[in-house]
C-alpha cells in the first residue's frame, strides 16, 4: 500500500472512531488531532471555512455522536507524486521511453554501417601487414584514402592520445622473428582473437555488475519508499527501453565471445599442428588465413566495440601475455631452411 493512501485510510478509521463512539479519554481524538498542521484550513459543503482551532472545537463538541459511523473508501487516485503531477509524471515517463527507442532505432542503423566501416579499415590494414589476399565478395570495396584521413583525425590530432591507445611499436609484433610469412600470420590472428576475448571477459563483468547495481538500487529504493507493486511496475515499465539496450549489448558480447572461442580454438589447433608436424603447406595455410581473416572482418562488424578504457587498462597485460605466445610458440617451431 502506497504510504499516503495509508496515511489517508488511518485517518478516516480514527474520524469514525472519535465520531462513533465514546471516548472518554479522548486520547483517539488527540491521536487525530495530532495529525493536523496548526495551519490548517478547510472549507466545509456548506462554505465554512474551518482552521484549526474550528476543527479542534467541533470534534470536542461531535465525539460520540454518531454511534456506528462507518467510513468506507472505495478508490484512490494519486495525483501528485514528489511535487509533480501524477498525469504530467506519467507524461515524461512515456515521452522518455518513446524518445529511447526512437534513439535506439535511428541510430542502430547508423552504429551499424560506421561499425562495417571500421572494419573495413581494419581488414585493409591486416591485409597489407600480413600479405593477405583481399576478398571483394566478404569485405567489399575499399574504403578510400580521403574517408581513412578523415576517421584518424581524432588520433592524428591527439598525439598523446594516439601514444598511449597504439603504442610506438608495431600493432600485432614489436621485433623480428625469423620465421615463415604465413606463420607468423596465424600467429598475429591468434593473438588477435585472444585480445579481444579478454577485453569482452571484461566487459562481460562490467555488464553483469552494471544490471546486478541497477536491480538491487531499484530494489532497495522500492523498500525505503515503502512503494508498492504498482509503483514498481510503473517504473520497470517506462524503462523498459534502456533495460532492453542494456541486455541486448550483453547479449552481443556474449555472442562475440564464444564466437572468438570458436575461431581461437581453431587458430590453435592449426599452430599444434604445425608444432607437430614440423612443417606445413604454405598454400593450404595461405587458403585457411583467408578464411580466418572473413572471420575477423564478421566479428569486427558485427561485435559490440569494447569501451576504449577497458583496451588502456588492459593494454599492459595483453602486450606482456603475447609477446609470450609469440615466443614460446615459435621456440617450439622448426622450418626446413629455405
Amino acid at each position: 500500500m502506497n504510504r499516503y493512501f495509508q496515511e489517508v485510510i488511518d485517518a478516516h478509521q480514527l474520524i469514525s472512531d472519535v465520531l462513533g463512539e465514546h471516548d472518554a479519554s479522548g486520547d483517539k481524538r488527540l491521536q487525530l488531532l495530532a495529525r493536523f498542521n496548526p495551519a490548517f484550513t478547510m472549507v466545509a459543503p456548506n462554505g465554512a471555512i474551518f482552521d484549526h482551532q474550528r476543527l479542534v472545537d467541533f470534534f470536542e463538541q461531535q465525539q460520540g455522536t454518531r454511534p456506528g459511523l462507518t467510513i468506507s473508501l472505495f478508490d484512490f487516485i494519486l495525483k501528485s507524486r514528489y511535487s509533480v503531477p501524477q498525469e504530467l509524471l506519467s507524461a515524461y515517463m512515456g515521452l522518455y521511453g518513446l524518445i529511447v527507442l526512437t534513439v535506439n532505432i535511428a541510430l542502430s542503423g547508423y552504429i551499424s554501417s560506421e561499425r562495417r566501416k571500421a572494419a573495413t579499415i581494419q581488414e585493409m590494414y591486416d591485409c597489407n601487414v600480413l600479405r593477405i589476399k583481399w576478398n571483394d565478395l566478404r569485405v567489399g570495396k575499399k574504403i578510400s584514402r580521403d574517408n581513412v584521413f578523415r576517421a584518424a583525425r581524432f588520433y592524428q590530432d591527439r598525439p598523446d592520445k594516439a601514444q598511449a591507445r597504439f603504442g610506438s611499436e608495431g600493432w600485432y609484433v614489436n621485433k623480428f622473428y625469423d620465421a615463415p610469412q604465413s606463420v607468423m600470420a596465424l600467429l598475429c590472428h591468434g593473438k588477435n582473437f585472444g585480445w579481444d576475448r579478454s577485453l569482452r571477459d571484461r566487459l562481460n563483468v562490467f555488464y553483469i555488475w552494471g544490471i546486478s547495481i541497477s536491480f538491487f538500487s531499484l530494489l532497495l529504493y522500492a523498500v525505503m519508499m515503502k512503494a508498492t507493486l504498482n509503483d514498481g511496475l510503473f517504473y520497470v515499465v517506462f524503462t523498459l527501453p534502456l533495460i532492453r539496450y542494456i541486455l541486448l549489448q550483453f547479449l552481443d558480447n556474449r555472442k562475440s565471445r564464444d564466437r572468438i572461442e570458436k575461431v581461437k580454438d581453431y587458430i590453435d589447433k592449426e599452430i599444434s599442428d604445425i608444432k607437430i608436424a614440423g612443417r606445413f603447406n604454405n598454400d593450404d595455410l595461405n587458403h585457411k588465413l583467408r578464411s580466418i581473416q572473413d572471420e575477423v572482418f564478421s566479428h569486427r562488424a558485427m561485435s559490440p566495440p569494447v569501451p576504449n578504457f577497458i583496451h588502456l587498462r588492459m593494454k599492459k597485460d595483453n602486450e606482456a601475455v603475447y609477446n609470450d605466445y609469440f615466443e614460446e610458440n615459435l621456440r617450439l617451431m622448426t622450418f626446413p631452411e629455405s
